[in-house]
């Protein structure tokens, strides 16, 4: 409903021969999940990775959106 789930795997790939005296970053799973201030329509939902930023775009659900009353 408010909610969303993102989730991935980072996989860091070395060369065969590699040798480390130290690694910082290991391959490893993660998933954090956010609550939303309004309602939004999932099935709409468009996800872009580009040069190391993800943008999820989520389309507000009609029944959340704001509604004007004409006040006379």
């Amino acid at each position: 409903d408010k909610l969303i789930t993102l989730s991935g795997k980072r996989k860091t790939d070395y060369p065969e021969k590699a040798s480390f005296h130290r690694v910082e970053r290991k391959s490893t799973t993660f998933s954090r999940t956010l609550k939303l201030p309004v309602k939004v329509v999932a099935d709409q939902a468009i996800a872009t990775y580009e040069n190391g930023i993800l943008k999820v775009v989520l389309p507000r659900a009609e029944s959340d959106k704001p509604k004007m009353i004409d006040i006379k």
